[in-house]
């Protein structure tokens, strides 16, 4: 014998109370669960490797900044050498400085090429982010904090520091002692 329950049709019906079709029940929900959790773990494993991707990317960009950057150092102190000559030799008819100038020209292109910049110092703004101060001058109130003299060129390499300028930095001290 048949239960009561177990004739019932299930009709949907909305506000108008229009008969619609049975409902159908989903088929085999265990199944579309684990498609569902393997189009998941797929998206997450997507993912996981375009981040990882990016990642190995960007350490390969940071490795070779760093490569370039050590280089440059080393080139830098080569420049140092070929400007304290110029200084020095200039007016000595021994040595012949224009083919020094030369040198050091295709010096600073080949850093320049490279992405490696000098840092204007004279005349700026005292920025110990970039500037080293050896000595302090005092000065009137409107030089305060100015670079006066380079004593060193300081260079970046795009927005990392390679070497600050070593310079001398006017302070204003007033009347008063402050």
């Amino acid at each position: 014998m048949m239960k009561p329950e177990d004739d019932r049709i299930e009709v949907n019906s909305d506000d108008s109370g229009e008969r619609k079709k049975p409902a159908k029940k989903k088929a085999e929900p265990k199944q579309a669960s684990k498609e569902d959790q393997y189009l998941e773990q797929l998206q997450r494993l997507q993912a996981e490797f375009t981040n990882y991707r990016r990642r190995v990317e960007k350490e390969w960009k940071e490795v070779a900044v760093m490569a370039k950057a050590d280089m440059a150092l080393k080139f830098i102190s080569v420049i140092d050498d070929l400007e304290r000559v110029i200084v020095h030799h200039e007016t000595d008819a021994m040595i012949e400085t224009e083919g020094v100038k030369m040198i050091l020209q295709k010096c600073r292109k080949l850093l320049s090429d490279e992405g490696v910049e000098v840092i204007d110092a004279v005349g700026e703004v005292f920025d110990p982010e970039r500037h080293a101060a050896v000595t302090v001058e005092n000065v009137d109130e409107e030089r305060d904090d100015i670079v006066l003299e380079e004593w060193q060129k300081g260079y970046v390499i795009g927005d990392r520091l390679l070497r600050p300028s070593q310079v001398k930095v006017g302070r204003y001290q007033s009347e008063s002692g402050e």
